[in-house]
């Protein structure tokens, strides 16, 4: 008899994704409707939601903490949504290293909803969140003042997987920080003298999601691409 691992599907992964599609906005009108109802009565489909959630926010907050604290205070403070000084200070004051009771406080946090998530996350799900975990914890503790990790960075201006975006009038921080974070990209520079930010992404695939979500469409008012990089 042969011990190799054998390869099971896993009879959840449907409902993750479609959990994920409705977190990222992709589900059409009818999808949506549908999924909607079935979260009123289908607690397995709501805890795995919540998971999905959970994790996006943990990912929304370190990935902020350690590359974008500057740029979006810079951002904030020109979109007018929060207080003015408090965020030309913020975004003005030297940036250092991640202090250890930084990290320690993340790690007690990620470590309390485990300890309350855990007994009704299915296997599969807390995999998910303790890689999560893990990539929060090595983003932060090798990034260097200055510097973006190579992860979230990815190359120089005018690569492909970049694009400079001029946002709408009134958008929030908040509202720009969930949809980079959903399609797992970041502010890496600006603004420039046009009021451009550029947002890098992972991969091509994750720039064109980035793109052609509706997110795009409410929050940017202008998005520039690289010359010869097509659509």
């Amino acid at each position: 008899m042969s011990n190799a691992p054998r390869h099971t599907t896993d009879p959840d992964e449907p409902d993750r994704d479609l959990a994920l599609a409705y977190v990222r906005g992709e589900l059409t009108p009818d999808e949506h409707a549908r999924f909607v109802e079935r979260l009123a009565h289908d607690a397995a489909l709501r805890d795995t939601l919540d998971v999905l959630e959970a994790a996006a926010d943990i990912a929304q907050e370190a990935r902020t903490a350690a590359t974008n604290d500057a740029a979006f205070a810079r951002l904030q403070a020109a979109l007018g949504a929060r207080d003015t000084a408090h965020a030309r200070t913020a975004a003005d004051a030297p940036r250092s290293a991640p202090q250890p009771e930084r990290r320690q406080s993340w790690l007690a946090r990620v470590q309390d909803w485990m300890r309350e998530h855990s007994l009704v996350m299915q296997p599969a799900l807390t995999a998910l969140v303790v890689v999560q975990a893990v990539a929060i914890v090595q983003l932060m503790r090798g990034t260097e003042p200055d510097t973006v990790p190579d992860a979230v960075v990815r190359g120089a201006t005018g690569q492909c997987t970049d694009v400079w975006v001029t946002f709408r009038d009134g958008v929030t921080e908040q509202a720009i920080r969930q949809w980079l974070t959903l399609y797992g990209s970041s502010i890496v520079a600006g603004p420039d003298g046009s009021g451009r930010y550029r947002i890098a992404s992972t991969d091509a695939d994750a720039r064109a999601a980035l793109l052609g979500s509706s997110e795009a469409a409410r929050l940017a008012a202008q998005i520039d691409r690289p010359q010869g990089c097509g659509k």
